[in-house]
This record gives C-alpha cells, sequence and structure tokens, in this order.
C-alpha cells in the first residue's frame, strides 16, 4: 500500500498562514470582530494587556497579549474542535444574509499572522465554558498533526476582572498571546491604527442606526491604564454619527449628492443570466469644510479617507484608488464614494456577485473591480474581440457600468470641489501674492487704463463686475464671503481670477472697477498640469512668484494701454508656445 501524506502538514500550513497577507494588526483584529458579528454578537470588548519589556537601556511598556470578547451565539464543543482549523468554519448559519464568513480562515489565519498562541473560551451556557487552543511552538516541537481536543474551563480572573460588562449567558473569547509579529507596540498606537481601518471596515455597525447593518458596541480598553474608549464609525462618506471626526464628531460634514442601484448580470447555479444592484452612493464636503483647508485637522483626516469604498453586507471589503482617480490630486479627499453590494438579501446571489468582484478568502480584497477604461481597452484588443468580452466575462460589465456612473458622477462634483474658494484668491490675509503686489503698487501713480475708465463708473457697476467676476472663479461662494471679497478687490490695482474657455489662451486681461485683473483659463494645459497643483499646496513661495509674473504683465499692459492690441496679440500668441512647449514637456517625461 502506498504511504498516504497530509493534505496540508500542519507545520507547513501554519507557518503559510504566518505570512497570508493580513495587512495589519488590526485588519488581524478585524477578522475576530468578523466572527463575533456572524454569531450575532451586539458587544464587542477588546482588552489590551501590556507588559514592560527591555528596549535598550529603558523598560517600555509593551503589548503582550490581546483579548477579543463578544456576547454572540457562542460555539458548541462540536464546533468549537475545529475552529482552530483551516477551512474549519460552521455552515450551519449559511441561509443567514448576515453572515460575513467565507471560507473558514478567518480565525486560524489572523490569529497565526500576530502571535504564536491562541485560546478559545465560547459557552451557550454561563457556567458551562469550553476552551481549546493553538501553540504553534507546541506544533512544531511535537510534529502535531491535530487539533487540540476540547475541555472544559473556568474563564480567567485576569480577564473576568478587567470587563467592563458581565459575562453573559452565551459568547466567546479569542486569547492572543506571544504576540511577535505585531505591527505596533503599544496599545495607544494600535487603538489609533484601528480608528483608521477597523473604524472605517465597520462603520455600518457603528453609526446610530439599523438602518444597514445592525448596531453592535465596541469597546477598547488598555489594562492598568486610564485608556477606555469606545470604538466609532470612521466613514468615508462623512454622512455618519457619531463618528471618528476631529472637532466634528457629532455632524454630517458631508452632502449625499448621488445615491442610485446600478442593475448588473451574473450567473446563478443554473447558468441562467439574472440582474442584482450594485448600489453607489456619492457624497461632497459641505463648502464651510472644505474651507478650513487640507492643512487643517479635518482636512488631515479627510485626506487618509480619500477613495473608493467597497461594501458587502454592511462590511467594507477594501477601500482605495481602484484606478478610478489620481491619489495625488489633494483636492479628492472632498468628495467620498461607496460601491455596496449584498445579493440582494439572497445567498447564492451574494455568491455570485462575490465572484464578479473577485472576492479573495481574507475578504480584503476584489480583484475584479477597477476601473475600465473602454477606449483604451478597444485598442488594445481590437473593437470585436472587445465586444466579444463583453459577452463573455460579466466581471468586464461589472466594470463598464461602475466605470461610466462614477465617471458621469465624479466630474460635475470635482469641478465644484475645484472652483470652491477661487473667488476669494486674492484673499483677505495681507500676505497673499495679490496683496503684496497692491502693498508695491499703493504709491504708484502712473496713468492705467482701468484707472481712466474706471472713473466713469458707478460704484454699483463697480460692484456688479467684481459680483460677476468672482462668481465666475467660484459659483458656489456664500453670500458673506462674496460680499467681502468685492468690498476688498475694490481697493486693488491688480488681482487675479480665473475663467473657462476654450484655445491656446492661459490668461487675459479684464476690467473690474478701477483694477486690471488677469483672469487665468483653468481649461488651459498650463493650469491643468502645473497651475492647479501648486495651488493645490497653499499660498507658498512657488504659486506666490507665478502669480506675481503673472500680475507684473497684467500691470504692463495696464500702463502700455496705447499698445493693447499688440500686447493682446504678444500674449496669445506666448499662451500658444506655452502649450507647445508644455506638450513636449509631457512626452519627454
Amino acid at each position: 500500500m502506498m504511504k498516504q501524506y497530509h493534505l496540508f502538514p500542519a507545520q507547513e500550513a501554519l507557518a503559510g498562514l504566518r505570512d497570508s497577507g493580513i495587512k495589519n494588526t488590526a485588519s488581524a483584529i478585524s477578522e475576530i470582530i468578523d466572527n463575533s458579528m456572524d454569531a450575532g454578537a451586539k458587544n464587542i470588548e477588546i482588552l489590551v494587556f501590556e507588559k514592560g519589556q527591555q528596549s535598550g537601556q529603558r523598560v517600555l511598556d509593551k503589548i503582550d497579549q490581546i483579548c477579543i470578547i463578544d456576547d454572540g451565539g457562542g460555539m458548541t464543543e462540536n464546533i468549537l474542535a475545529k475552529c482552530l482549523s483551516v477551512g474549519g468554519r460552521d455552515d450551519s448559519d449559511d441561509s443567514d444574509k448576515d453572515h460575513i464568513g467565507k471560507f473558514g480562515y478567518g480565525l486560524p489565519n489572523s490569529s497565526m499572522s500576530q502571535c504564536m498562541k491562541i485560546e478559545v473560551f465560547s459557552w451557550q451556557k454561563k457556567n458551562e465554558v469550553f476552551y481549546t487552543y493553538l501553540d504553534y511552538e507546541e506544533v512544531i516541537k511535537k510534529k502535531e498533526q491535530y487539533c487540540k481536543p476540547v475541555e472544559k474551563r473556568k474563564i480567567p480572573d485576569s480577564i473576568l476582572k478587567k470587563l467592563k460588562n458581565k459575562v453573559k449567558d452565551t459568547g466567546t473569547i479569542i486569547l492572543w498571546s506571544k504576540c511577535d509579529r505585531l505591527d505596533v507596540a503599544r496599545g495607544d498606537t494600535l487603538f489609533r491604527h484601528m480608528q483608521g481601518d477597523l473604524c472605517r471596515i465597520f462603520r455600518h455597525r457603528l453609526d446610530n442606526d439599523d438602518d444597514y447593518g445592525k448596531k453592535v458596541n465596541i469597546n477598547y480598553k488598555i489594562v492598568g491604564k486610564e485608556f477606555d474608549e469606545k470604538v466609532l464609525a470612521n466613514d468615508p462618506l462623512y454622512l455618519m454619527t457619531p463618528n471618528t471626526c476631529p472637532e466634528h464628531g457629532k455632524i454630517a460634514t458631508n452632502e449625499k449628492v448621488f445615491d442610485e442601484n446600478i442593475p448588473i448580470n451574473y450567473r446563478n447555479e443554473k447558468g441562467e443570466l439574472k440582474k442584482s444592484n450594485v448600489r453607489m452612493i456619492f457624497s461632497v464636503s459641505k463648502p464651510s469644510i472644505q474651507a478650513l483647508g487640507g492643512s487643517s485637522k479635518l482636512g488631515k483626516h479627510y485626506l487618509k479617507n480619500t477613495g473608493i469604498s467597497v461594501v458587502r453586507c454592511a462590511r467594507e471589503i477594501s477601500f482605495g484608488t481602484f484606478n478610478f482617480f489620481d491619489l495625488f490630486e489633494h483636492r479628492n479627499r472632498w468628495w467620498g464614494c461607496e460601491i455596496r453590494y449584498d445579493g440582494d438579501g439572497n445567498l447564492e446571489t451574494l455568491r455570485a456577485m462575490d465572484r464578479i468582484f473577485g472576492l479573495t478568502n481574507n475578504k480584503q480584497d476584489v480583484t475584479k473591480f477597477y476601473y475600465e477604461d473602454s477606449t483604451l481597452a478597444e485598442e488594445l484588443y481590437g473593437e470585436d474581440e472587445y465586444e466579444d468580452r463583453k459577452k463573455r466575462d460579466l466581471s468586464l460589465l461589472m466594470r463598464i457600468n461602475l466605470s461610466k456612473t462614477f465617471k458621469d458622477v465624479r466630474g460635475p462634483n470635482y469641478k465644484i470641489i475645484a472652483t470652491r474658494g477661487t473667488g476669494t484668491r486674492g484673499g483677505r490675509t495681507g500676505k497673499t501674492s495679490v496683496d503684496i503686489v497692491n502693498k508695491v503698487l499703493g504709491h504708484n501713480t502712473s496713468q492705467t487704463r482701468s484707472f481712466i475708465e474706471g472713473q466713469k463708473k458707478s460704484l454699483q457697476q463697480k460692484k456688479s463686475e467684481w459680483e460677476a467676476l468672482i462668481k465666475t472663479s467660484d459659483p458656489q461662494i456664500p453670500k458673506k464671503d462674496l460680499d467681502e471679497e468685492v468690498e476688498s478687490s475694490l481697493k486693488r490695482k491688480v488681482s487675479i481670477q480665473f475663467g473657462d474657455w476654450p484655445g491656446e489662451q492661459f490668461f487675459t486681461v479684464q476690467l473690474a472697477g478701477t483694477t486690471a485683473v488677469g483672469l487665468i483659463n483653468r481649461l488651459h494645459p498650463y493650469y491643468k498640469d502645473f497651475y492647479d497643483k501648486m495651488l493645490q499646496k497653499g499660498d507658498g513661495n512657488d504659486i506666490k512668484t507665478v502669480d506675481m509674473l503673472l500680475m507684473a504683465f497684467v500691470r504692463m499692459e495696464d500702463e502700455m494701454y496705447s499698445m493693447r492690441d499688440d500686447i493682446e496679440k504678444i500674449r496669445n500668441r506666448w499662451g500658444r508656445y506655452l502649450q507647445d512647449f508644455l506638450e513636449e514637456l509631457k512626452r519627454e517625461n
């Protein structure tokens, strides 16, 4: 008889799990919380035990153990016996549409990626607690191939005495020790990391309603320290409350601008073509929030949440750009987008949609969801082959539909975001490029076209001209800001505003009141590829220098008004050459 071999030799399998691609400790804890939520938990506590450890010549408190406790339904003795085996999940509740688990790798996979020893306590009767464990060092030393037998054991007092709430009639405890692969050393650092990923992943279970995902309370405590915090939602759409936003945790700071179902084709188990809805939600920050600026605490919070969120059954699966937009365009922080699917509440449909999106075993990525540039694809494959792929590849059709919808929604909303604040480009701080230039020109008495023509205008006419220019620059500018900017602008000799027009002209000169205004064309390649990027960095010296260069030209043209026609030809020719030079620069790069 031929010798038989294990399909998964334990030592090699566990070593593989230790390098399984779990992103970080917060993500590993997310896997455990998945299991708790699948078990119907309403309350979850995370206890972090620190221990003084030698670091050079100092002793520092570092994480020694992590304990996750829930009040879910608990596990039977039989299920507990296999819960630490790869693929050992409980399939008895597959009919539950809120069941997040997929392949049964979550508990051993996530735990082994962070520690060498996992202990599990679970009970369905308060006084009958079952226990098992997995110790990587023991498996290697004793060459073990089978799970440890389940035994009855009391919950350790070291855990019981530290719980915020009393142990419920049913529940589970996961205890990690020998934590050798954590990506953080301290408990407070881990909490900050969780406020990013974990609080975003489970946001639909952490907000104040049960509209989408049943509410779960999660509490985080560092044992022996005054650190006891409730875990709040981190919502990249900035619509949920309460949330983790600095100084804005009780209000929604975005406004929803799009919320629609998009039909996506899939095939059922019989091979029949069916449709399921994928919901796209798009939000944009309120003008007053964007006005705080990217360098504000809230602006930095928004920057960390720049991306598209793919959500499955009220749980975020993946977050990123998916090649839909440029992450380095910092204004993209001011919108949020969520792509949501749950199989319309049907398990068979959900699994089919998992295949359409390419959901991975660890539920941390969707490999078939990314931006589909149909024009580029047709050039790559050829029109006929690409049409044939559309008929065969339902994931491709999903990408085409979602990519087009996203592009149609983001386009006009990004334009609103990009124009906000440009009407007040001159500013009222006394430190902008416009302020500096007008300070220099303060005592200059040279005759200018703007002054001569402005003398003939009434005050109301001057204000109307400025209002029109500023509102062209920033159509969303609030009335209060508009009035203040008009009053400031009336006193200037030179200024800068923005407009949009086709052609090769980068900027033109327009008069408003008694001011010569350099009107910059936002459709010109130089604006889109260079000027706007400098503008997004704030009013630093780079953008100030460019502004002053333009305003020097504007002032020169205003003084030499007798040569206005010739100067306009020069400006147009200059803009055309600038465009040609930039195109060559982009080709070189």
